[in-house]
């Protein structure tokens, strides 16, 4: 995308009526915050062309904690995209109601040790690989796991 475009095109194309394109035009380094959160907040992620938007470095911190309560759970599976979540975001997190939200706050540096011992014993085999996967488990319990598996 052209860093020459007159800031008015931009803004009308931060607000087209394509999806596609709104996501393209989002990939600029000089797109606001708020763009970034209203296109992840109405239409999701899409790692299709690139990092996704969750990735941006304008993307507000604080707009993972509102995904975190947003009622659909494809949108709280990426609050677990923010880097300094707060101990109590990611520990609801790692008790959704959805598997994959499980599993994606299960992958979370800094998800509490009870939370992943929890998220261990998952009912989902998804969640359960994703908490033994994390860098925080305690490398005791990463052995004690590879010992139950005959590793």
């Amino acid at each position: 995308m052209s860093a020459d475009l007159p800031a008015d095109v931009v803004r009308r194309l931060h607000t087209h009526e394509d999806v596609q394109v709104r996501r393209i035009v989002a990939r600029r380094a000089d797109t606001p915050g708020e763009v970034l959160e209203r296109l992840v907040g109405e239409h999701g992620e899409s790692r299709k062309h690139g990092p996704g938007i969750t990735r941006h470095p304008n993307f507000p911190p604080d707009a993972f904690i509102r995904l975190a309560g947003n009622e659909d759970p494809r949108r709280r599976a990426l609050a677990a995209n923010g880097p300094d979540l707060p101990t109590g975001t990611l520990t609801a997190l790692a008790r959704d109601a959805e598997a994959f939200v499980r599993c994606a706050a299960a992958r979370h540096r800094r998800l509490p040790v009870p939370v992943l011992d929890t998220l261990l014993a998952d009912d989902s085999p998804d969640v359960a690989q994703a908490a033994a996967a994390n860098p925080v488990l305690p490398a005791d319990r990463m052995r004690a796991l590879l010992d139950r598996a005959g590793l």
